[in-house]
C-alpha cells in the first residue's frame, strides 16, 4: 500500500470530510536522475492539501497526514503541516 492509499484509508476510517483533495509527489527523479520503469523512487515526498467546510475538518487532515511522518511507510522528514482559511468568491460567467 502507498503512502496515498494511507492517507485515504485514514481520511475514511476517521470520518474525515473533505470537498476536495490533492496529492502531489514532489521529487521524483531529482536527486539520482531517471529511473528505470517500475522500479521505486529513491527521493519522493508527499504533499497532501484538502478543503474542508470547517477549520477543524481541515487540522484533522494535517494530523492524519502527519501519522505517516512516524508510522507510515519508511522514511520521514521535514513534515509540516498548516490550516488556514481561504477566502474565494465564486465563479462566474462572463460573456465577452
Amino acid at each position: 500500500m502507498d503512502d496515498i492509499e494511507v492517507v485515504l484509508e485514514r481520511f475514511r476510517d476517521t470520518g474525515l470530510k473533505y470537498s476536495e483533495v490533492r496529492f502531489d509527489l514532489m521529487g521524483i527523479d531529482s536527486l539520482y536522475g531517471s529511473r528505470k520503469s517500475g522500479q521505486e523512487p529513491y527521493e519522493v515526498r508527499l504533499r497532501v492539501s484538502a478543503r474542508t467546510d470547517s477549520m477543524r475538518e481541515a487540522v484533522k487532515v494535517g494530523n492524519e497526514v502527519e501519522t505517516l511522518y512516524t508510522n507510515g511507510p519508511a522514511g520521514g522528514g521535514g513534515a509540516t503541516k498548516s490550516a488556514r482559511h481561504r477566502l474565494g468568491r465564486p465563479e462566474r460567467l462572463t460573456d465577452c
